[in-house]
């Protein structure tokens, strides 16, 4: 909805050129609609690192919700910098709104970048380490091997294991579902740490990272234009045309739009923990 907004006010102004109410209106919600994108894109990247690598989530968790949580004041600068640049003609004031608008917009490149690494680094760390990870493949026992970790006398091990038959045998939760209690705002069912399949983690992967590619891609050109300062009788650069403006801002969100909307992200994420 944010983004058929934007488009409307835009095509609006085209009409009605001296309408500062309607450029204004226009150029917050352009500037502004994107961001939920970013937000959707970098906490499906937490969570997937989350149920691919739960022993190093609380790392990953930690640096998005520092990101996530400078959304909101970003946000607030860019919008009343916008305004205000329609509000005043005091060269001053309009050169320091450029610059927090373009800080804003360095931040915001990043944020969209961010999702990329987590997903790239969760790939990688499953490539070297393939046995640690859920769905990997582990040691397989052949028949007259030795048990390791029986061989070293774990009996943490044998009592987990004992605990967990007489559960099910008393119809009480065994030990192992009890480990991973449900908290607010997990599904009912389909959630938990149980494998799935290689092409699942490769599919979820390029559903967030085609995603996070395009929309770093738009984020950069509009962080390219803030810094360009028109000089006279110089033809303006590629990045500056109508056709860029389009393409690889509405373009882009389109198909990422539609990436995450063919993926069913609802059913493809809710067995993933929320940690």
């Amino acid at each position: 909805m944010a983004r058929v907004l934007a488009l409307s006010l835009r095509l609006a102004t085209v009409k009605h050129l001296t309408n500062r109410s309607l450029n204004i209106a226009a150029q917050v919600f352009i500037a502004a609609g994107v961001v939920l994108l970013f937000f959707v894109n970098l906490q499906m990247s937490r969570r997937f690192f989350g149920q691919q690598h739960p022993q190093h989530a609380i790392w990953v968790k930690r640096v998005v919700n520092i990101a996530c949580g400078l959304v909101i004041p970003v946000l607030v600068m860019v919008i009343t910098t916008v305004v205000q640049s329609f509000l005043t003609t005091d060269p001053s004031i309009l050169d320091k709104d450029r610059k927090v608008r373009l800080v804003a917009s360095v931040f915001l490149v990043i944020l969209a970048f961010l999702p990329i690494p987590i997903v790239l680094l969760v790939l990688l760390l499953r490539i070297l380490s393939p046995a640690t990870t859920p769905g990997g493949k582990g040691q397989v026992l052949t028949e007259g091997d030795t048990d390791p970790e029986a061989a070293n006398g774990n009996s943490e091990l044998a009592t987990a294991k004992e605990e967990k038959r007489n559960g099910v045998a008393n119809g009480k939760p065994s030990a192992g579902e009890a480990t991973f209690e449900r908290v607010k705002g997990e599904p009912k069912t389909g959630f938990g740490p149980s494998p799935i399949s290689e092409r699942e983690i490769w599919e979820t992967a390029l559903v967030i990272l085609i995603p996070g590619v395009l929309l770093t891609l738009e984020q950069a050109i509009r962080c390219t234009q803030g810094f360009y300062t028109p000089k006279v009788g110089a033809k303006p650069p590629w990045y500056m045309s109508k056709a860029t403006f389009w393409i690889f801002i509405f373009a882009f969100e389109l198909v990422a739009v539609f990436i995450f909307g063919l993926a069913v992200l609802p059913r493809r994420f809710s067995h993933l923990r929320i940690l």
